[in-house]
């Protein structure tokens, strides 16, 4: 600003001032960069994280360093190197320091995840990891099993309980009396099924008598809501690994054949 109101090439002192302020940023940037690259060149003990901080630190110095001698050359002295072989080498620099910096963002990223994520090679395996150990106290026998999945089974029939899109364990634990851990137990150990294909059974049955009547005149997907699934793709995806067949094949054949 001081130069556009007063250009300082008029007197020496001026010129001197000019070039200290139009490459100053150079001279501003030496102490900073040997203050890095020591820094990052030092080798104490340190752990995983400041390590790879470190490699990034160095790598980064050296680019930056290469950009600053890049610019040096191009401004002081002039015509030290082509200009157009500066401006590709002070492209070249720029870009390679971008790509250092998303480099290092990554392997801080990469080493966040890992240091926050828990170790467990080095623990015992937890005996909660296999059905016999996780419903050892749940005080009911297989004859037990058999008998509460049994009337699990018709509590869902007579009640249609699996026509509600938000039906969950506990939910299935509170309509029945037993606990949330006897009800797992029931349906895996009585009837070799988990909670979500015990429901999705019932859905995918309910969904094929719809299916199969002719005079059911509702789309396909208003079917699949109404038998209890949240989406078409949730409904598509579980009838054809129930039937082996899409809904509207199902339905196409089955009121072709009748």
């Amino acid at each position: 600003m001081l130069n556009a109101a007063a250009p300082f090439e008029a007197s020496l002192l001026g010129k001197v001032l000019f070039q200290l302020s139009f490459h100053g940023w150079l001279l501003q940037g030496t102490p900073y960069l040997l203050a890095t690259l020591w820094l990052s060149l030092r080798t104490p003990s340190a752990p995983r994280g400041t390590a790879i901080q470190r490699s990034g630190l160095r790598g980064l110095a050296i680019v930056m360093a290469g950009c600053w001698l890049a610019s040096a050359m191009n401004r002081w002295p002039p015509d030290a190197a082509p200009l157009l072989a500066s401006i590709g080498l002070s492209l070249l620099t720029t870009a390679g320091m971008y790509l250092l910096a998303c480099q290092v963002v990554r392997q801080q990223l990469r080493a966040r995840v890992v240091t926050s994520a828990p170790v467990l090679m080095d623990m015992p395996a937890s005996t909660e990891d296999t059905p016999r150990a996780r419903y050892e106290r749940s005080g009911i026998d297989a004859t037990q099993c058999a008998a509460i999945a049994s009337a699990l089974t018709a509590l869902m029939q007579d009640e249609r309980l699996h026509e509600a899109p938000g039906l969950d364990l506990q939910s299935l634990s509170q309509r029945s009396g037993w606990s949330s851990n006897q009800v797992s137990q029931a349906l895996n150990q009585g009837l070799g099924q988990n909670f979500s294909e015990f429901v999705t059974g019932f859905r995918v049955a309910a969904a094929r008598t719809c299916l199969s009547d002719p005079s059911d005149l509702r789309s396909v997907l208003d079917i699949g809501l109404a038998a209890g699934f949240g989406s078409k793709s949730t409904f598509k995806s579980a009838f054809k690994r129930a039937t082996g067949q899409t809904p509207s094949e199902y339905r196409r054949r089955r009121t072709t054949s009748d």
